[in-house]
């Protein structure tokens, strides 16, 4: 049994030497609107007043409690992070990130301390990348191209430019035993009438080598009719196949 817990409550935001409250999710801009640092960027010229946010690093400090927990494995998960970023955990690091779209897992077991997480500035990032890349087309100055971020953010003809940073999706804590599934892919597709349904399945185990096993159970309906296809199998990640009748397919 996965044992999930939020993150989001504590943090902080370095700025000027002191700290400002953060809001987890949320931005630097919101958090600096709420502190009474920045204009509200949505009126008069206000967007190029807090043009300044979007050149400078910042960093989110929170602290990861000691927990008691009879779970063999800890997992620090971040939804969304925007974008590049360091993270730390009382002064180790846990890794660096650069990509905006995923979620990245971080094995905190038996830790607790300071929790950092240091973002670099998109646009100093961005022009390290042009600088090993080279030129890349674009549609418009802003060096949106370089960065797995939201173009967005650079600005376009429908909104501001606010190259904002932050943790901008959920944080949690996650406790488990054994094994859990990592990821699941179905493919789904229909050969001379018959669907078939192809599990493919990543599991990640603790050091605890037990055996397990996978059940999928698929169903579907179709007018009145319904055709179900049920698997089983011995579970230490990969494929599944099971044929699916689809009553009604010509």
């Amino acid at each position: 049994m996965l044992e999930a817990s939020p993150l989001d409550d504590g943090w902080q935001l370095r700025h000027e030497g002191g700290t400002l409250p953060a809001v987890v999710p949320g931005c630097v801009h919101t958090d600096l609107l709420a502190a009474g640092v920045i204009p509200d960027p949505f009126l008069g010229r206000a967007e190029t007043e807090v043009a300044w946010v979007g050149r400078r690093e910042w960093t989110y400090e929170t602290r990861l409690p000691a927990v008691r927990s009879g779970h063999e494995q800890s997992d620090l998960v971040f939804e969304g992070l925007d974008t590049v970023a360091e993270i730390t955990l009382n002064g180790q690091l846990l890794g660096r990130v650069r990509n905006m779209h995923r979620a990245y897992r971080f094995d905190v077991t038996g830790l607790s301390g300071p929790l950092t997480v240091r973002f670099v500035s998109a646009y100093a990032e961005a022009e390290a990348v042009r600088g090993k890349l080279g030129e890349r087309p674009g549609a418009y100055p802003e060096p949106y191209q370089y960065l797995r971020k939201m173009a967005c953010s650079f600005g376009w003809d429908w909104g501001p430019t606010l190259v904002t940073a932050g943790i901008w999706r959920p944080v949690r804590m996650e406790r488990w035993s054994t094994a859990r599934l990592a990821r699941v892919r179905p493919l789904v597709t229909v050969e001379g009438g018959v669907g078939v349904v192809e599990l493919r399945v990543d599991v990640e185990r603790t050091r605890v080598e037990a055996g397990l096993v996978l059940e999928a159970r698929v169903g579907g309906t179709a007018g009145a009719r319904r055709g179900d296809g049920h698997a089983r199998r011995r579970a230490g990640g990969g494929t599944g196949r099971r044929p699916v009748v689809a009553p009604g397919l010509r």
